[in-house]
């Protein structure tokens, strides 16, 4: 076979997620011998024989778990005469039974086989948990744990082995996730079928609980015959080669230490312990609240089977993206934000409240496990490693449930808050470990980019599966001119237009993507800003907070563009999103209970977060779009932007209309941007990545990244050092050094007065922003004319503002009035927040015009993008800084910002003087390929 043959064979099977859900190909053949109807009825016939099985067994499984809660509520404690400490115990001695044996039994059911091993097993965990309804005293309740441990050890991993034998790696995550329906549906119907059962209290002299083992359990003895049969009809089929084999202990040991997995255990193990105490007293608390031991068994389910529909949306988004890692992470965060919010509120609502606050924690509770269950498998590159992997990662799971049944103490009734507080503080670390798992398989990536990647620890040296798929190549520079070199220009710029239009790659979709992120992450953050801290009567909270969120966004900004380039936009674009709602539940807790330290800690969440957002928004909404719609699609962002506040602003006014003085904001405001901030991050997820971009005009949108995360730190370096960068740094600080607004409204305005002024002066932010869009697209005149007269018209229009609010502010401090929309002067002070609130948004518009037109490629427009916004940010921080004092009535922060918009006049002139946008950005699609030639050499200068 040559060289250039087996290349093609090895990008196939590194790429092959890249294709179809349908597409499926044998080792060793290029071209499969089959149609699509074929493959889908083969694979229609898995879905109806062995997944269903399956997932039956693993129902039973949890079944058999899960009674003892629901008899806990039938009074199963007091008959066999033990405490709470004994429940837990008896669930830990089963969970080490589990750990201890799992991977010894995953090594069996390679020699054994699945058709035998699974059937047998079934069998014997159905028998063990009928024993149960023979228990008399503590020692016979550990001695029946530690048994039905022993004999669920190695269900989950093996059967998650045998769907991988059976599935592609397109299909696995929709598949496992429906697997674990089992799992997740035997914790819904397990409460519900205990509500009926229990009814059998005194009935042939058996209590309700021992009828809740007895009934149980009988279903599953029936589904293990019909398990062992069907796996018997199935286990002559062909297994495309997947033979079984027999595992080494070289083999256990090479993958037992392979420690850069390790990060997926390590979240698992943390994440996964918070649903043990769930599992056990979600019934027990929602029947201390005041329901019977009926309902409160059937109001358990609630949550459960609403898990089931985050768990399978999870598992549909991860497979629609080919994004395992950011699903993990999205779905751990939603789990978190409910987990703070549910152990804030729980102290101050009532019973139905805290009802629905645990049933949304038991609905988020599961939601990344399949998920990352399919990740793990899918960088596993052998059938041996991939068993004692999933063996691994069972075993860190069931540890955890092991951990977790100590989270919920007798002490701690009713409302476990030390236990959600250690919930709390697991669930972060499991979202750290996460990052910290796809920033590993980031790093290998590039080392096989460079062709430095040797098989050690257990790595492979074809690329890692980020996300379910394997990143698409970055080309540089340099491979760009030897690909023109060789083949000609036109190869550089084949149009997209011979392709089937998609309208989820379109530029317009993407542009209401990032616009839609947009309005539900920083939109709605700017407007509870809007309304200072939490609603508190000082100003200095939200400064002071907000100080923290912009220092840490400059440096994330800064540095966000080699991050955006080296993870991709729509990764960054998701850790971007994630640190609003923590922001936004922080400030809900001081406005409901007067907590300011944890304002502080969402700020820093929250400004690492925004840093990634910031750096990634502007190269996506300037470098998706076509050329001679640039400043359309730039509007269209500020719009979706501008809505968030418009919204955020419209509920606050509605909810607060009737306060006239300064206090605070009702504290439903806040339950109401948590909500809609969380639905910002899956929204990411449907982000095309710029290779996949298909604009109107079959133009590409241009990647010319670096191959290194080192290489893009000296990118980064080189940008910053560029004449027209450096030239432009002050009025990146001057535009956005003006949050002494905030201040003026807190000093003269009152509560419902400023929720008009946050709701209406957003109009003028949009109305900027559309006269200058119309006029930064005019074709009529040159883009070099169209910079240069909106350059005069951002220095006419602040001359105007801050002479107006100059002389106002000086009224005002001499004699401070307090402002309702009601009283005389209202009009007065809105109008100088009316022309600020124009005023930034035109330089704003103009600036991030001219940084586009500074290149096409969006490598280079994100690092430019990221020095933009992080130089922005370190403004923000200090101008927030000097606005928590109140130095000689706000007299210095205004004349701080007065002076930085003074000496930025002559160095913007400058550039705009000496800057020569390329033309062609302007008519790129009726360019001759040729101009490809010079636009290569433009962005070498």
């Amino acid at each position: 076979m040559s060289e250039k043959q087996e290349e093609k064979q090895q990008g196939s099977f590194a790429n092959n997620t890249l294709q179809e859900d349908s597409d499926v190909s044998l080792r060793g053949e290029e071209q499969p011998e089959w149609n699509l109807a074929e493959e889908l009825r083969v694979r229609t016939k898995v879905d109806m024989t062995v997944l269903p099985l399956l997932f039956l067994g693993l129902l039973v499984f949890q079944l058999d778990r899960m009674n003892i809660a629901s008899a806990l509520t039938g009074g199963f404690a007091t008959d066999i005469h033990v405490t709470q400490s004994t429940i837990n115990l008896g669930n830990q001695l089963m969970f080490m039974s589990i750990v201890v044996f799992e991977i010894p039994c995953n090594m069996a059911l390679q020699r054994v086989g699945p058709r035998k091993w699974i059937s047998a097993q079934v069998f014997a965990f159905g028998f063990i948990a009928i024993m149960q309804v023979f228990i008399k005293n503590r020692g016979g309740f550990l001695a029946t744990r530690l048994l039905l441990g022993f004999a669920e050890a190695g269900y989950i991993p093996g059967a998650c082995y045998t769907l991988s034998t059976w599935y592609n790696r397109r299909e696995l995550a929709k598949r496992v996730a429906i697997f674990f329906f089992g799992m997740f549906g035997g914790n819904a119907i397990s409460p519900l079928l205990a509500s009926g059962i229990l009814l059998l209290d005194g009935h042939r002299g058996l209590r309700g609980w021992q009828w809740l083992f007895l009934r149980f359990i009988r279903f599953s003895e029936s589904e293990s015959k019909i398990l062992l049969k069907r796996l018997e009809k199935d286990g002559d089929e062909d297994r495309s080669g997947q033979g079984l084999k027999k595992i080494p202990l070289s083999v256990v040991w090479s993958t037992v230490s392979h420690y850069r997995r390790w990060p997926h255990f390590v979240s698992t193990f943390v994440v996964f312990s918070t649903w043990s105490p769930l599992t056990t007293y979600t019934p027990s608390i929602i029947m201390s609240l005041g329901f019977d031991r009926t309902r409160a068994n059937a109001l358990a389910a609630v949550g459960a089977f609403l898990a089931l529909a985050v768990v399978f949306m999870f598992a549909f988004i991860s497979d629609r993206t080919n994004q395992r890692g950011a699903s993990v992470i999205a779905a751990q965060t939603c789990y978190l934000i409910t987990l703070i919010v549910a152990r804030s509120l729980q102290p101050h609502v009532g019973k139905w409240s805290r009802w629905g606050l645990w049933t949304a924690v038991n609905s988020f509770a599961v939601g990344y496990h399949p998920v990352h269950n399919s990740w793990v498998q899918l960088n596993c590159n052998d059938p041996r490693e991939r068993s004692i992997s999933i063996a691994m990662w069972v075993m860190s799971a069931i540890s955890g449930l092991m951990a977790g049944a100590q989270y919920f103490q007798a002490d701690d009734k009713p409302l476990y808050s030390k236990g959600l507080r250690i919930m709390i503080i697991m669930v972060s670390i499991g979202i750290a470990s996460a990052i910290v798992q796809l920033v590993v398989y980031i790093r290998h990536n590039q080392r096989v980019a460079e062709g430095k990647s040797q098989r050690e620890a257990g790595l492979s040296p074809r690329k890692c599966s980020l996300n379910g798929t394997n990143a698409v190549e970055k080309r540089t520079m340099a491979d760009i001119e030897a690909d023109i070199a060789k083949n000609g220009s036109e190869e550089h710029v084949t149009p997209l237009s011979t392709q089937k239009p998609q309208w989820y790659r379109s530029t317009l979709f993407n542009a209401c993507v990032i616009g839609g992120v947009g309005f539900l992450a920083p939109g709605l953050w700017n407007a509870m800003n809007s309304l200072g801290a939490g609603g508190a009567e000082s100003p200095y909270l939200i400064n002071g907070g907000n100080s923290l969120v912009f220092g840490l966004m400059g440096f994330f900004c800064l540095f966000g563009g080699p991050i955006a380039n080296t993870i991709g936009l729509s990764y960054t674009l998701l850790l971007g999103a994630i640190g609003y709602p923590l922001y936004s539940a922080a400030l809900y807790t001081n406005n409901r209970f007067g907590n300011e330290w944890f304002v502080f800690v969402g700020a820093v969440a929250c400004g690492i977060s925004a840093g990634l957002f910031w750096a990634s928004e502007g190269a996506i909404a300037l470098g998706y779009p076509e050329p001679t719609k640039r400043a359309r699609y730039l509007n269209i962002w500020v719009w979706f932007r501008t809505l968030g506040p418009i919204v955020g602003g419209a509920i606050v006014l509605g909810l607060n209309v009737k306060t006239s003085h300064k206090g605070k904001v009702g504290y439903v405001t806040y339950i109401v941007f948590i909500v809609l901030q969380c639905l910002a991050a899956p929204l990411a997820l449907a982000l095309s990545p710029p290779e996949k971009v298909q604009r109107s005009d079959g133009s590409r949108v241009i990647v010319m990244g670096e191959k290194s995360i080192i290489a893009e730190f000296k990118a980064l370096y080189n940008t910053s050092k560029k004449r027209n960068v450096l030239l432009l740094l002050p009025i990146f600080w001057a535009a956005y050094f003006n949050q002494y607004s905030g201040n003026f409204q807190a000093y003269y305005f009152s509560l419902r007065g400023r929720a008009l002024i946050g709701f209406v002066s957003n109009f003028a932010t949009l109305f900027s922003s559309q006269i200058l869009s119309l006029w930064l697209d005019w074709t009529r005149f040159s883009v070099r004319k169209r910079l240069e007269y909106g350059y005069y018209y951002v220095v006419a229009t602040h001359i105007l503002s801050w002479v107006y609010g100059w002389v106002v502010s000086e009224q005002y401090t001499s004699n401070p009035p307090l402002l309702d929309w009601s009283t005389p002067g209202f009009v007065k002070g809105f109008f100088v927040l009316f022309l600020w609130s124009f005023s930034q948004q035109a330089a704003q518009s103009w600036l991030y015009y001219l940084v586009a037109t500074m290149t096409d490629n969006v490598s280079e427009l994100t690092r430019l993008t990221g020095i933009l916004r992080g130089q922005e940010s370190f403004a923000q921080a200090v101008s927030y800084g000097l606005n928590t004092r109140n130095w000689y009535g706000g007299r210095v922060p205004l004349a701080v910002n007065t002076i930085l918009l003074g000496l930025a006049v002559v160095p913007t002139y400058l550039v705009v003087r000496s800057h020569n946008p390329d033309e062609t950005d302007t008519d790129r699609a009726g360019k001759s390929p040729q101009a490809s030639d010079e636009l290569l050499e433009t962005e070498k200068q």
